[in-house]
C-alpha cells in the first residue's frame, strides 16, 4: 500500500478529541463522562498514545449509550455467544 491510499483510509482508532466530536460532545464533557464512568468502551493504550476503537463507540451508541458496568456486561455475553457458535 503506498502512502496516498493509507490517506485515504478511515482511521480505527481514534484520539479523545476526535471520540468526543464522534459522540457530538465536547471534550471536557468527554472526559467527564468516562471518569464516571458513563462512557462503555475503554480505551487503548498503545504506548504513551491513549486511543478508542470506532467501532466500539459506534456500537455503544448504538446499543443506547450504557454506562460502563452494562456495556462490559453486554460485551461478555455477545463474546460467550460468539464462542458457542
Amino acid at each position: 500500500m503506498d502512502a496516498t491510499s493509507a490517506k485515504n483510509l478511515a482511521p480505527f482508532l481514534i484520539r479523545d478529541g476526535e471520540a468526543s466530536a464522534l459522540l457530538s460532545v465536547s471534550k471536557r464533557h468527554f472526559a467527564n463522562l468516562q471518569a464516571s464512568g458513563q462512557i462503555g468502551p475503554l480505551p487503548i493504550h498503545l504506548g504513551r498514545s491513549k486511543l478508542w476503537n470506532v467501532d466500539e463507540l459506534r456500537r455503544w451508541s448504538d446499543a443506547g449509550c450504557p454506562p460502563r458496568r452494562a456495556w462490559s456486561e453486554h460485551q461478555n455475553v455477545v463474546l460467550a455467544e460468539g464462542a458457542r457458535k
